[in-house]
């Protein structure tokens, strides 16, 4: 006898396939960046593949917070002192117009 035949399309596997291979890709690099990182002795080297592994991952880099935290603060204070900077020139506008009458 012959066996039952499966209900199934090229299309359907095509796309199981396509998604276990983009998880098995990233999985593939992040075990050869590992392994790179595990086994080099230069340090340039060992820190740029844990940026890359970071990255990868999805971690946030520490320095990368820290400058988006100085970032808002420079803005914040950078507002401050336009509106500050405004109420001067208003200012020594009056009194340049006081002068002159």
């Amino acid at each position: 006898m012959r066996p039952v035949l499966n209900e199934t399309t090229n299309a359907t596997k095509r796309l199981e396939s396509k998604g276990k291979e983009a998880g098995g890709d990233k999985e593939r690099v992040l075990c050869f960046l590992r392994d790179a990182y595990k086994k080099t002795r230069d340090h340039s080297l060992k820190y740029d593949l844990k940026k890359c592994l970071e990255i990868i991952e999805g971690k946030e880099n520490q320095e990368v917070a820290d400058l988006r935290n100085a970032l808002e603060e420079a803005l914040v204070e950078n507002e401050t002192l336009f509106a500050e900077k405004c109420e001067l020139a208003v200012t020594l506008e009056c009194m340049k117009a006081e002068r002159g009458e």
